[in-house]
């Protein structure tokens, strides 16, 4: 995959087991997506994720990932466990955000992510938007 600057649109996979490797496919293969980038603890399982899939950057560092200009929205595909430190970084630097329940393994890590501006912005339009 090369960075098309005429389709802008970049998506950062965080994990690169199972479902992240799901993930980074699909979002390889969607037409509006220009940049692809993928981490894991591992850095050498990103990397060979990021081959796989024809990607253009691999890191072991989730939050080096997420704060990359390129990056436009995040999906979180870690183990559970995992799920909050990556959702609280995409979410404070503004970048929409996909993770599968559970958001969070305990109530005070689901509370925090629950107090980030963004989320609480997101949540209160949700809450206002009449049903169809």
């Amino acid at each position: 995959m090369t960075n098309d600057k005429s389709i802008p649109f970049g998506v950062a996979v965080v994990g690169s087991g199972r479902i992240g490797t799901l993930r980074a496919e699909m979002s390889s293969r969607h037409p509006a997506v220009g940049f692809l980038g993928v981490s894991d603890q591992d850095p050498n399982r990103a990397e060979a994720l990021r081959k796989r899939v024809g990607g253009d950057f691999a890191t072991g560092t989730n939050n080096e990932l997420i704060a990359r200009e390129e990056v436009h929205a995040v999906i979180v595909s870690t183990p559970e466990a995992d799920h909050v430190a990556p959702v609280l970084n995409a979410l404070e630097l503004g970048k929409p955000v996909l993770v599968e329940k559970p958001i969070a393994l305990s109530l005070d890590d689901a509370d925090r992510t629950g107090r980030s501006s963004r989320l609480e912005s997101a949540m209160r339009f949700l809450l206002a938007t009449p049903e169809g």
